[in-house]
C-alpha cells in the first residue's frame, strides 16, 4: 500500500529536480508547512501562501493517493501532483492561466511519464468514489463546463473564470 507520508520529501526533491532542469529561472520555493490530511478525499493537493504569518508556501494532502489500488500509480500520481503544486509557487501560477499550461506542457515534453495536467478524476485511478451530494453547480456561459460544489463557493461568482475557455460570464445555480 502507498504511504503518502514515507513519499513526501522524496516527491518534493524530485518535483524540484525536474523544475529546475525545465526551467533555469526557477527556485525552489520555501515551504513551511506540510499537512496529510488523510480522512479528506474531495482534492489531491493544495498549496497556497498564508502571508500574515509566514513567507512561503503551505502543503496541504488528501487522503485519496492511499486508496489508489495500484501502489506505483499511487507514487505516480502522487509525484506529477507535487510536481503540479510546485508549478504554483513559481510567479504568475497561482492559477491554471497559460503560463502555468505552458510548464505543464514543457514538464510533460521532458519527462512524458508524469503527465501533469490542469485535474483529474479519482475514477481515472481506480478509486470508487462515493458521490457527495452537490449543493451548487457553476455553468459556463461560453462553453457548458459545469462545476460542482457541496458549498457555497466563498468568493462572488464575478471573480471567477472558465478553466476550460477563460470566459467571465458564469452562472451560479443551487441546486437545492
Amino acid at each position: 500500500m502507498f504511504n503518502v507520508c514515507e513519499e513526501i520529501q522524496s516527491a518534493l526533491n524530485n518535483g524540484n529536480k525536474i523544475l529546475k532542469e525545465c526551467l533555469k529561472s526557477y527556485s525552489e520555493p520555501y515551504i513551511y508547512k506540510i499537512e496529510f490530511k488523510n480522512k479528506s478525499k474531495s482534492y489531491w493537493a493544495k498549496v497556497g501562501k498564508n502571508s500574515k504569518e509566514h513567507f512561503g508556501y503551505f502543503l496541504r494532502i488528501g487522503g485519496l493517493f492511499e486508496l489508489i489500488p495500484d501502489e506505483s500509480i499511487a507514487r505516480n500520481k502522487f509525484e506529477s501532483t507535487i510536481i503540479h503544486e510546485l508549478i504554483h509557487t513559481i510567479p504568475g501560477c497561482m492559477n491554471h492561466g497559460k503560463k502555468f499550461k505552458r510548464i505543464c506542457n514543457l514538464v510533460n515534453y521532458k519527462y512524458p511519464q508524469y503527465k501533469v495536467q490542469t485535474s483529474s478524476s479519482a475514477e481515472d485511478f481506480g478509486i470508487i468514489e462515493s458521490k457527495p451530494k452537490v449543493k451548487y453547480k457553476i455553468i459556463c456561459s461560453k462553453c457548458g463546463k459545469e462545476y460542482l460544489y457541496q458549498r457555497k463557493p466563498k468568493l462572488d461568482i464575478n471573480r471567477y473564470r472558465c478553466s476550460i475557455c477563460g470566459n467571465i460570464k458564469l452562472e451560479l445555480i443551487n441546486i437545492n
